[in-house]
């Protein structure tokens, strides 16, 4: 981000009583300019009503960002959904699935932990209901 302006995202608002707020909110505004008028019309709800620079950057980071493999997750349930039988011997059709499997396993591996399973759940949901609708589009 340009102009010395990169802070902004990255760190956390003053209070709205603080001294510094109205600086900030100035920044804010202009920064959030920035981001409107850098993004794809087609991206923009994703975040109309997001408050701040910093949570629109959080947010459109959690929508694009690598970090958490959504995309190669999605890519897998997608071929995870779409693998079919079609003749194929039961063991080259099995090996297929059982590969993508494995291949999901590594980008989203099983979790005890209660925060890391809802977190997976929350940036999966929005899979599901891609591929839910692409199921319907298909068939």
């Amino acid at each position: 981000m340009g102009k010395d302006r990169s802070e902004h995202i990255l760190e956390e608002p003053p209070s709205k009583d603080s001294s510094k707020y109205r600086d900030w909110a100035r920044n804010d505004a202009i920064v959030l300019g920035w981001l409107w008028n850098s993004m794809e019309p087609v991206v923009a709800p994703n975040v109309q009503f997001t408050k701040t620079a910093r949570l629109v950057w959080i947010r459109l980071k959690e929508l694009f960002s690598q970090e958490r493999n959504v995309t190669c997750i999605y890519d897998i349930f997608d071929e995870i959904f779409k693998c079919r039988q079609s003749g194929k011997p039961l063991v080259e059709y099995y090996s297929v699935m059982s590969g993508l499997w494995e291949e999901l396993d590594i980008y989203q591996p099983l979790s005890t932990s209660v925060e890391e399973l809802q977190k997976q759940r929350k940036s999966s949901s929005p899979i599901l209901i891609l591929i839910t609708e692409c199921l319907k589009i298909r068939f």
